[in-house]
């Protein structure tokens, strides 16, 4: 009778583990399964603004809300896409060798299928840009530079300025960035430019600065395909971008915000 006793508590304690087994591997399933859907396109671009169809070498990451890193894969036309991610926010960075632009944007993932597209990519412009004097005053960001009169080529670039304020600015760590949108032959900006563009002080104001503050500023050369790849046309509104990857950085010039 003891025997039988002690048989049946035992046959209790293995229907209690084997329940609570079932139950642990059915919330994993439910945990398993909290994900969303993305998809997007890369397009790679020459200097001179011609489509590369060579995708070896390009890198997207994907990093999820609790911080796992994935690799997507990339089709031969540049498409990605994934069924496996977490809701939340998440982080996608692209990287191939010998090309710059967007390096990281930030959006968030839902049940929904998440498209992200108007990624480019464009062969790195091979020289820095050298800044000469700046001043941002009363709206207008006057500035002069050039690059080694040596340099010469015949297709378009733009400048593209990086506002900090730390000292150590650059395309990943800024607090404002501004594109002049004036595309420029090589050829002419080997002489020294001088000019003014409408510049909104207040968003300086909005991103940290105040008026007395030392703004530190650095400029990169890049393609005006880099340029378009700013906003996106799925949701008709900028992309969010956390970093860049451009190559050659100018030298670091600072002057002070006034109003």
């Amino acid at each position: 009778m003891e025997f039988l006793k002690k048989s049946n508590v035992f046959k209790s304690i293995i229907l209690i583990l084997i329940f609570a087994t079932i139950s642990c591997s059915e919330e994993d399933k439910l945990e398993t399964h909290n994900y969303g859907s993305i998809k997007g396109n890369v397009q790679l671009y020459d200097l001179n603004q011609n489509k590369v169809s060579n995708y070896d070498n390009l890198k997207i990451e994907l990093i999820d809300s609790k911080n796992n890193t994935k690799l997507l894969s990339v089709d031969s036309n540049g498409n990605y896409q994934t069924d496996e991610c977490e809701i939340g926010e998440i982080t996608l960075t692209f990287t191939k060798p010998g090309f710059s632009g967007i390096k990281s944007i930030k959006r968030t993932c839902t049940k929904e299928l998440l498209t992200i597209e108007n990624i480019r990519l464009v062969e790195d412009v091979p020289f820095p840009y050298n800044i000469k004097s700046i001043e941002i005053k009363d709206g207008w960001y006057t500035y002069t530079g050039n690059i080694d009169p040596d340099i010469t080529g015949d297709y378009m670039v733009t400048e593209f300025f990086f506002l900090g304020k730390d000292a150590n600015v650059s395309c990943s760590n800024f607090n404002y960035y501004f594109v002049t949108g004036v595309d420029t032959a090589v050829s002419y900006i080997n002489k020294t430019i001088k000019s003014s563009q409408t510049f909104t002080t207040e968003k300086l104001l909005e991103n940290g600065f105040k008026y007395g503050d030392t703004v530190y500023i650095t400029c990169y050369i890049i393609s005006p395909m880099n340029q378009g790849a700013l906003w996106d046309n799925i949701n008709n509104k900028r992309l969010t971008i956390e970093s860049f990857n451009f190559k050659n950085p100018s030298n670091t010039y600072s002057t002070i915000l006034t109003n």
